[in-house]
């Protein structure tokens, strides 16, 4: 991923650990060459439950589609996508859906081509992931009658009972359950990495901050030329402000996701109260970033755009494998809200 940094997307030290936060069950797809046995390819789907139209449903991610730039242009997608039509049948799921970044241009323009063989991609808006930077100190909000705490082992069922109820309301929101804290579903979040707001003794909004580093992990590949410029005089002043450094070329960057964000109602007020009582507490640590990931369509957007942040999205697509001319069960009209930290 190139720009002013180009980065590089790892899953250190085994790819394998990172699956289990994107599905309960994950089925790798490879393509080799027949003489050599060198992959050329390598697509993967996930399944795992979900909330669409309210109700629980097996639904299939596809993701970590990867495809050498010497086998684009033959047959390879449209048998991979056969392979998947085959895999559908061996274990059927309701749904499929898929994320492609913005910036991707070649994957945005096959998924909406029509070509033969490709199932049928429909949009369902864009995600929002912004990066927000952790660094600059900024107030508390405080709202009469809300205060603020962390997940523990007593009222962790009651958290994730919360988060379900408000989460129902969404399309194709996780279904996640408090025993994924143990069983890899939730792989390095921790219960004081949950954060609640309480009205009284009753929840009203949760934000988890999840690092993934140990999993999944985010290199630095090269700097732009005015960046390469700009690093050392940055870092030095890094060393008297709150600014974080520019990390050294082949070190990973530090960041946490903004996830399991549920709020009564979509009150956005006291999604602002809570977004910076987290922010204000993982700005002390050695995060640079926090990325969040909302649905353009939802309310709380707005609020995540006050904070300075690099923009990054992308499109969200259901994916109808069935013949063309038909169509999956209608989805209705909920804002969809996938889970960033799982895609």
């Amino acid at each position: 991923m190139g720009g002013d940094i180009s980065v590089s997307f790892r899953r250190e030290p085994n790819y394998f650990l990172g699956c289990c936060v994107q599905g309960e069950c994950s089925e790798i797809i490879k393509c080799t060459e027949s003489d050599t046995g060198r992959i050329v390819g390598l697509g993967a789907r996930h399944i795992s439950e979900m909330n669409v139209n309210g109700v629980s449903k097996k639904v299939g991610y596809l993701a970590d589609l990867r495809i050498e730039p010497n086998v684009r242009n033959g047959t390879i997608l449209a048998r991979g996508y056969h392979y998947l039509r085959t895999l559908q049948s061996i274990t059927p799921v309701d749904y499929h859906y898929s994320m492609v970044l913005a910036n991707n241009v070649s994957a945005l323009d096959i998924v909406t081509s029509g070509r033969a063989g490709l199932p049928r991609y429909s949009s369902m808006g864009k995600v929002l992931s912004p990066a927000i930077f952790l660094d600059l100190p900024k107030r508390a909000i405080n709202i009469k009658g809300i205060h603020f705490s962390k997940a523990n082992t007593s009222n962790v069922n009651v958290v994730f009972d919360f988060i379900q109820k408000q989460y129902k309301r969404k399309q194709f929101s996780p279904v996640y359950h408090s025993s994924d804290l143990m069983s890899g579903r939730l792989r390095g979040l921790l219960y004081k990495d949950i954060y609640i707001a309480y009205r009284g003794n009753t929840i009203v909004g949760t934000i988890a901050a999840w690092d993934q580093g140990k999993f999944r992990q985010t290199h630095i590949e090269s700097y732009s030329k005015i960046l390469r410029f700009i690093r050392p005089v940055h870092n030095a002043l890094s060393t008297l402000t709150p600014l974080k450094q520019l990390p050294q070329l082949g070190s990973h960057i530090p960041y946490v996701y903004f996830s399991l964000m549920a709020v009564l109602d979509d009150d956005i007020n006291i999604f602002r109260a809570l977004l910076r009582h987290v922010y204000r507490e993982r700005r002390r640590g050695s995060w640079h970033y926090a990325v969040a990931g909302i649905h353009e369509d939802s309310a709380l957007a707005e609020v995540i755009k006050e904070y300075r942040h690099i923009s990054s999205s992308g499109e969200l697509y259901s994916i109808d494998f069935e013949e063309r001319g038909a169509s999956l069960p209608a989805l209705d009209d909920r804002t969809p809200h996938v889970e960033i930290a799982s895609i």
